[in-house]
């Protein structure tokens, strides 16, 4: 039998929609959740004070663990303190890069605001480019061993860093080309690399019930062997379930 290939145009059920649109909201707002306390983050460092994230860990987890022996509060004060600039760059700017991203794979906000949607494009390269570069500095300027978790956290840190910088690359390439396909495609595995940071922050809190006699050194090491993964199925996860209305697909006949 001859294999062929025609379009067919279908809508969801009223269930599916409505599951897809409750999915992208609470993803949005957790989105924009997170991205207000990163923006927070080093600017309450800097004031000597417990920064919305720092407050809410330690309500969910424990304050032990939130600021004892092997928590990021402790052991990161020195390193942060020297490589401040860059830490404060790479977290406001990623910040808003966070916020405008969930609403960029929205195909409803696509279609009818175009203009808003190429608007919060260029938001999100210029905050996720800038976040990076700030990272890949504080990174050449700290010594390995001075890191959260040492060299190894490290080096995983600049292959992200390097990773989001050639993807968001690759998704412009492919937008100034008008290969809107490709390009979707290359943001999708962008906005994945990205959310390796609040997945990290999420997984503390998990690692931090779960296995309440480990250090959040400890736990970040052990988080760090399948982040990425992680990360890029959700993203997956997240492109698969915005399926249009008339969307095409192959068929055998």
């Amino acid at each position: 039998m001859a294999t062929t290939s025609r379009s067919l145009a279908f809508a969801p059920a009223p269930l599916e929609r409505g599951f897809v649109w409750l999915l992208q909201g609470v993803f949005a707002i957790g989105c924009v959740i997170y991205a207000v306390m990163a923006f927070d983050y080093f600017i309450s460092f800097a004031a000597g004070r417990d920064g919305l994230w720092l407050r809410f860990f330690t309500a969910i987890v424990s304050r032990e663990h939130a600021h004892g022996a092997g928590s990021v509060h402790v052991e990161q004060a020195a390193a942060y303190r020297d490589g401040f600039r860059f830490m404060l760059m790479h977290t406001t700017m990623g910040a808003f890069a966070l916020a405008v991203g969930p609403f960029q794979f929205i195909a409803a906000i696509r279609r009818r605001y175009p203009a808003a949607h190429r608007t919060m494009g260029r938001i999100y390269l210029v905050g996720a480019v800038l976040s990076m570069f700030a990272g890949i500095g504080y990174l050449l300027t700290t010594p390995p061993a001075d890191v959260f978790s040492g060299a190894p956290f490290a080096i995983s840190l600049i292959g992200l860093d390097l990773a989001v910088l050639f993807t968001a690359w690759l998704a412009y390439a492919a937008i100034r080309q008008r290969a809107v396909l490709r390009h979707q495609a290359w943001m999708a595995f962008n906005f994945g690399l990205l959310l390796a940071t609040p997945l990290l922050r999420l997984l503390w809190i998990v690692f931090g019930h779960v296995f309440p006699g480990m250090d959040q050194a400890a736990d970040n090491l052990g988080i760090t062997t399948f982040l990425l993964p992680l990360s890029l199925f959700g993203a997956l996860v997240w492109i698969t379930v915005q399926r249009p209305a008339g969307q095409t697909r192959a068929v055998s006949g």
